[in-house]
């Protein structure tokens, strides 16, 4: 593996507002506190690792910035302004986009629907006919993520990799401005990964802010720009630069 691109970051430029931001965090079940305290900022065109131990809390943050849980205290801002998601629809429609473990494709369906689908679901009301979109701006979908497949395939046809890929395509779709992106290589081969790492490098040169949570520490060490570690609910490292 490559060492990853320069950025705003490895020349110490602070850059930007970030695009989004968790300030203080914490969240409670009952008399459990999955997350005490924790502040983690995303920024335009930077890989940023959450990294920590089973049960140090990223999940429960994780659900959090993808508004499928709410935290007991602390902020959310979306891009320098305060945000409390209401669902994971809404930070979705906020361009704030979950790619899986567990793949959301509709298996018996074909790519062209697949894509299809999920943008007319973005949709809004008598306006969703017009989000139907061609065959040429699907396939442009497709080589932005360097998915070599046949609109006419269907997704189970696809290997784990090209589903996973299909997952980032549709987010390139609706212009995500933050992908999150839960362990994506864990069921991929070597081959595969290696795609979906580059694709992530290109995503990121297009200014897109990327969270990347993976316990591989080498594929971690080739792509990420910053890291942030978790452990017991709080912040042990928050937002280092990956090349001190």
């Amino acid at each position: 593996m490559t060492r990853r691109d320069a950025t705003s970051s490895d020349r110490g430029d602070a850059g930007p507002t970030p695009v989004l931001r968790a300030i203080s965090v914490a969240k409670s079940f009952g008399a459990t506190q999955a997350i005490r305290q924790v502040d983690l900022d995303l920024r335009r065109g930077e890989i940023h690792a959450l990294l920590g131990g089973n049960g140090a809390g990223k999940s429960t943050l994780v659900k959090i910035l993808l508004g499928a849980l709410h935290p007991t205290k602390g902020t959310l801002e979306l891009e320098g302004e305060p945000v409390a998601f209401r669902s994971v629809g809404h930070a979705i429609s906020k361009g704030i986009f979950p790619i899986y473990q567990h793949l959301s494709q509709f298996p018996d369906l074909t790519v062209r629907e697949n894509l299809a689908a999920f943008a007319l679901g973005m949709g809004r009301g008598l306006f969703a006919a017009s989000a139907m979109p061609s065959d040429e701006t699907m396939r442009g979908w497709l080589a932005e993520v360097s998915l070599a497949v046949s609109l006419d395939a269907l997704c189970r046809e696809l290997s784990i990799g090209e589903m996973q890929l299909l997952e980032i395509a549709r987010a390139v779709a609706q212009e995500a401005k933050v992908l999150v992106l839960d362990e994506p290589t864990a069921a991929l081969t070597h081959a595969e990964s290696e795609i979906l790492l580059e694709t992530i490098r290109k995503l990121r040169a297009r200014g897109t802010a990327i969270l990347f949570l993976s316990h591989k520490l080498a594929e971690v060490e080739a792509v990420a720009d910053r890291l942030t570690v978790i452990r017991d609910g709080v912040c042990a490292i928050t937002g280092a630069p990956m090349k001190d």
